[in-house]
């Protein structure tokens, strides 16, 4: 009976992901790839937060795109056929890359902190090419923190799986305590920095109605829950 239930759970893992990876991917590849042309093509100026929105763009078509890899891998129970260092690269891509919207989000907090609570500073500190300069150093440290991935011993030695047990690699090591720093001040940050631009928008907004006050105070409670929700996924548990 046991083993009866567990088969039948497990079965029912698997066709939930397809139910819920599947049009997860299809409808995100499109809405981003949408979302992208628009930022580049119909944008007539690339501006600060031009430059983190495309960004944050390219990080989630790169965590779509290991979606369907994932779906592979557990239908067969974390066999792999695809080569090791392609599971290394697509599991980094669906874990480690998490982290890289965290902080792009916090970002684009932080931009529009500056923007709004402190514009005299603003015209010092922002800039396109800083922005720039910010996103690349960003990009160097979340592919720099997926090198223990590619470095760590095979979990398996007798055949190759994928998908399975990654959790061992946040078990140990320098890099994903320093990723959970990262994400507690992450936390911090937007939390701070969206508090100080709702009451600086509210206060506007209350010598004056307009609507674009309106708009950013919407803005900028939807970015603070598209971080609440990319961290509560941040933490990989993953063993079948």
């Amino acid at each position: 009976m046991c083993n009866l239930n567990n088969t039948t759970d497990l079965q029912f893992v698997k066709t939930f992901q397809y139910v819920v990876y599947i049009p997860t991917f299809i409808l995100g590849l499109i809405i981003n790839l949408v979302a992208l042309w628009i930022l580049c093509i119909k944008s007539k100026k690339l501006i600060e937060s031009t430059i983190y929105m495309i960004n944050l763009i390219f990080s989630d078509i790169f965590l779509l795109f290991s979606l369907p890899f994932k779906i592979h891998a557990d239908q067969m129970n974390g066999v792999w056929e695809l080569g090791p260092i392609f599971c290394k690269f697509v599991e980094s891509l669906y874990f480690v890359n998490t982290y890289g919207t965290i902080l792009l989000i916090t970002l684009i907090s932080l931009d529009r902190y500056i923007a709004i609570k402190h514009p005299f500073l603003a015209q010092a500190l922002r800039s396109p090419k800083k922005a720039i300069i910010v996103c690349t150093v960003m990009w160097i440290c979340i592919w720099s923190a997926s090198i223990p991935n590619y470095i760590q011993p095979d979990r398996n030695q007798k055949k190759e799986i994928c998908f399975v047990n990654f959790d061992e690699f946040w078990e140990r090591g320098i890099i994903p305590v320093s990723m959970e720093v990262i994400f507690l001040t992450s936390a911090v940050t937007v939390s701070f920095c969206s508090i100080q631009i709702i009451r600086t928008l509210r206060r506007v907004d209350e010598e004056r109605d307009d609507m674009n006050m309106r708009t950013s105070l919407n803005i900028v409670s939807s970015n603070l829950e598209d971080w609440a929700g990319c961290g509560g996924c941040r933490q990989p548990n993953i063993q079948n």
